[in-house]
């Protein structure tokens, strides 16, 4: 017959067997730990792993809804536009460069007559939608992305937007757009180009194609 010890408890009672709980593996307090050291391990490299997934999912979500933060707040009315002066400055600037820190998307239609602005890429806007994907891979090395239309009223900003969304869309995909910089701008040229080749339609460094009777006319 066992004897009680001091405390009250039997000396010779058999000791509680622990059992650990799988929603404690987290914690680094084991009971016994230094009776079953490979416990305590597993244990550890188990909170370790949990704790490294929880932070790749917390950034995860952070870039995902700053992603759907731009989509939403980006309208046609709040792009950012760019004068024909800038842009005649950024242009005389790199006149002499092979490769551009720039493109300009010219999204005229059938209107695509009487000039263009130098340097400049027709993509008529019927056919953008089609063209995006290709699009956004091709200028990802740009800086400066800059469209318009004639008036750059409707089809310039629309281009705009729609290449803004396409552009964060393959941000956000997996192994997508690990080139393009968030740092590139879109702008859309104030005026178009009627009110380019206003200011800068006889100036040969600066438009190509100038057909002076036709505007005359207009």
């Amino acid at each position: 017959m066992p004897r009680p010890g001091p405390s009250g408890c039997f000396r010779n009672s058999p000791r509680p067997k622990w059992t650990p709980r799988l929603d404690t593996l987290d914690t680094l307090d084991i009971p016994d730990a230094h009776l079953n050291p490979s416990l305590a391990i597993s244990s550890c490299a188990h909170s370790f792993f949990v704790r490294q997934n929880l932070m790749i999912l917390s950034r995860l979500a952070v870039q995902k809804h700053s992603l759907s933060l731009v989509r939403t707040m980006t309208t046609m009315s709040s792009l950012q536009r760019m004068s024909a002066k800038s842009l005649s400055e950024k242009i005389l600037a790199e006149k002499d460069t092979a490769d551009t820190s720039y493109a300009i998307i010219d999204v005229r239609d059938d209107d695509h007559v009487g000039g263009h602005i130098k340097g400049s890429a027709n993509i008529p806007s019927g056919q953008l939608e089609a063209m995006m994907p290709t699009l956004v891979r091709k200028l990802q090395d740009k800086k400066t992305v800059i469209f318009h239309c004639a008036l750059s009223q409707q089809r310039g900003p629309s281009a705009a937007l729609k290449y803004l969304r396409e552009r964060d869309g393959l941000l956000g995909s997996p192994g997508g757009g690990k080139k393009i910089g968030t740092q590139q701008e879109v702008y859309v040229l104030d005026r178009g180009f009627v009110g380019w080749q206003q200011a800068y339609g006889s100036d040969e460094r600066l438009t190509e194609g100038y057909v002076k009777d036709i505007w005359e006319s207009c």
